[in-house]
């Protein structure tokens, strides 16, 4: 059984900083990530290490399907934390697709933004999204957050959906097995890099779709750019979807304990951006900014506390 610490002294709450001497939160610290090699994975493993070193406690990363399966092993308790994008959070909240029942998750901090990528080959023809209609489209792994949104961007159009994940997908498109795949990632996102180098693609436009995917699911999704020069061919600027993604816990779960995890997080961001650079993005104000996902009391308190807004 899990066991909450008593509250931390004035000073470390206004530092915002963890000691190894304090009490832990949490006997064990339980972390649901995703594939190894990407960005939620190399993120956990860091985390992890910051717990085992400042709190001295036994530190479990999860190997998932990432955003969609981490939601659920927070909610059967598997997990205690759990990295997401923020409309697979939101899903779960409104017990929309793929979740049958409402999850109640809170963010204790945004992280980072994903650009959406829906890439194909250059000399294929398709230009449009439209241009997908019955083509083979990976579209990322039962249970991934990509899968998800994928889902949400070809709602009209009919395609024979593949379960490749991004870089299982790259290579599938290098020799003609399939006409698309979707990924997310930050600029550059090195899947698409690599694919880059070995043949000519396109990134398609997907900015038309941003209103009715934020008429349908409000306030989830943003509106960006991926620049021209981001990868070799690009010599346009592409619209696309943003895709925030957070660090949640059950909305359950104590307040000292999301408090201290949020402690936590900050208190380790060094570690962090040593395993990912997306972890540089990490910052207090843009923490706070999980909208419409309800910040846990917790985290609320601890932004508070260390005063983001000065």
């Amino acid at each position: 059984m899990r066991t909450v610490a008593a509250a931390v002294g004035l000073g470390l709450v206004l530092a915002g900083g963890c000691t190894p001497t304090e009490r832990a939160p949490l006997d064990r610290l339980t972390i649901a990530a995703g594939r190894e090699g990407g960005v939620y994975y190399d993120l956990g493993k860091a985390l992890a290490g910051e717990a085992q070193r400042l709190w001295s406690v036994p530190a479990d990363v999860l190997r998932t399907d990432e955003s969609v399966e981490n939601v659920r092993r927070l909610d059967s308790r598997e997990a205690d934390v759990g990295f997401t994008t923020l409309d697979a959070g939101m899903a779960a909240l409104r017990a929309e697709y793929p979740f049958r029942n409402v999850i109640r998750v809170s963010a204790i901090a945004g992280i980072y933004v994903d650009y959406l990528h829906v890439v194909v080959r250059a000399d294929s023809g398709i230009t449009t999204l439209r241009g997908l209609a019955d083509r083979r489209v990976a579209w990322g792994p039962d249970g991934s957050g990509l899968r998800m949104v994928a889902r949400r961007m070809l709602d009209t159009i009919r395609v024979t959906g593949l379960d490749l994940a991004p870089a299982e997908a790259a290579a599938a498109l290098r020799t003609g097995e399939i006409d698309a795949f979707f990924v997310l990632g930050g600029l550059p996102t090195p899947t698409v890099t690599d694919l880059a180098g070995q043949l000519k693609i396109r990134v398609l436009p997907v900015g038309d779709e941003f209103s009715r995917l934020s008429g349908a699911f409000k306030d989830t999704y943003l509106l960006r750019s991926i620049p021209k020069g981001a990868y070799p061919g690009l010599d346009a600027p592409v619209l696309t979807l943003g895709v925030p993604n957070a660090l949640v816990v059950r909305a359950d779960l104590p307040e000292q304990t999301a408090y201290r995890l949020t402690q936590l997080l900050f208190a380790a961001k060094p570690a962090l951006a040593s395993q990912h650079p997306e972890a540089r993005h990490l910052a207090h104000r843009s923490a706070i900014a999980t909208f419409p996902m309800p910040l846990h009391p917790g985290a609320e308190r601890y932004y508070r506390d260390t005063k983001p807004l000065l």
